[in-house]
């Protein structure tokens, strides 16, 4: 999970125009490398397209609103208060093309492999993010897009407060996260996620609660 923003993310570009997708996914983890060694959360240093950063404005705005907490976690690395990053990897997997291109980033982060998949668009400021995924499901483009639509609908008013705050325990017990997405006021779907994605193959310890219905 990797999700972290808090209120509101105001995502600036911070690659000069003419650098490839490949410099600007370098500069991005030169960046959140740089942070972790200061100790510090840096802010604003994922240069994105217009449609992404306004998805997830609007994301943040709602979240405001309805005083929830939004996208847990570092964009870039996947984590919150990260300690260490090391053994990083960049590699182009689709090279540009019609204004499109596939960037892949591979790093340890605090002892655990990670990878993160970057989809690149060439716009009139240079090349942008336009969608970071990963193996393990995350999407950021479709889980802010996700929480936008179900924003209107709580958990709470799908299944039932009883059942809803079943899930809400599970999704508390298996998340690592310090403000996870586990309220009953959320919609069911995000509750979901947020357990999928750390429900592992191996994970003894959380294995009741990743079985349970």
């Amino acid at each position: 999970m990797r999700w972290i923003l808090a209120a509101a993310l105001a995502l600036a570009a911070c690659a000069q125009q003419g650098d490839g997708p490949e410099a600007v996914v370098r500069d991005v983890y030169a960046t959140a490398t740089q942070a972790i060694e200061e100790g510090r959360v840096p802010y604003d240093y994922v240069p994105m397209t217009d449609e992404l950063r306004g998805a997830i404005d609007e994301g943040a705005q709602i979240a405001r609103q309805n005083n929830q907490p939004f996208i847990e976690g570092d964009l870039a690395t996947g984590c919150q208060d990260c300690q260490s990053l090391t053994d990083l990897v960049i590699e182009v997997t689709s090279p540009p093309a019609n204004g499109a291109a596939t960037v892949e980033a591979r790093f340890t982060v605090d002892g655990r492999q990670a990878q993160m998949v970057y989809t690149m668009r060439e716009t009139a400021e240079g090349w942008r993010v336009d969608n970071i995924t990963g193996p393990d499901g995350y999407d950021l483009r479709a889980s802010v897009s996700s929480y936008v639509e179900g924003a209107s609908r709580s958990c709470e008013t799908e299944i039932g407060l009883v059942a809803a705050q079943r899930l809400v325990q599970r999704c508390i017990a298996v998340s690592p996260a310090t403000h996870p997405p586990c309220n009953v006021q959320n919609n069911c779907d995000m509750i979901q996620a947020e357990i999928d994605r750390n429900c592992q193959p191996g994970d003894a310890p959380l294995a009741a609660e990743c079985r349970a219905d």
